[in-house]
C-alpha cells in the first residue's frame, strides 16, 4: 500500500530521503484501487518522519499512513457547495429587481 500512496519511486525516495535529513513532510495523494470493477479511490495522509535509534544520529525514516478518504471528500463536497452558492449569489446580484 505504502507504494501505491505514491504517485512514483522518485517521490518514495524524496519523502524518504527528506526524513533521513531530519525533517518532517505531510502529503495527501490519491490512491486508486487496484481491482479496476472498484471505483474506490482512496486518499492517503501520508507523514514521513526522522527515526533516532539509542545510536544518537538518524539512522531511519518512519512512513506513518492515515486513511483520510472521508474528509478528503467532505472537503471536496463543502468546495463544490461553495462555489456553487458563490455562483448564486453573482448571478442573484445580476438580476434586476422588482
Amino acid at each position: 500500500m505504502v507504494h501505491a500512496a505514491f504517485s512514483s519511486a522518485a517521490a518514495i525516495r524524496t519523502a524518504i530521503d527528506t526524513g533521513l535529513t531530519g525533517k518532517r513532510s505531510t502529503a495527501v495523494h490519491e490512491v486508486q484501487p487496484l481491482d479496476v470493477a472498484t471505483d474506490a479511490t482512496r486518499h492517503l495522509e501520508v507523514t514521513v518522519r526522522p527515526f533516532q535509534g539509542d545510536t544518537g544520529p538518524i539512522d531511519a525514516a518512519v512512513i506513518e499512513l492515515v486513511d483520510v478518504t472521508q474528509a478528503e471528500r467532505d472537503r471536496r463536497t463543502h468546495a463544490r457547495t461553495r462555489q456553487r452558492l458563490d455562483k448564486a449569489a453573482v448571478l442573484n446580484a445580476r438580476s434586476p429587481r422588482a
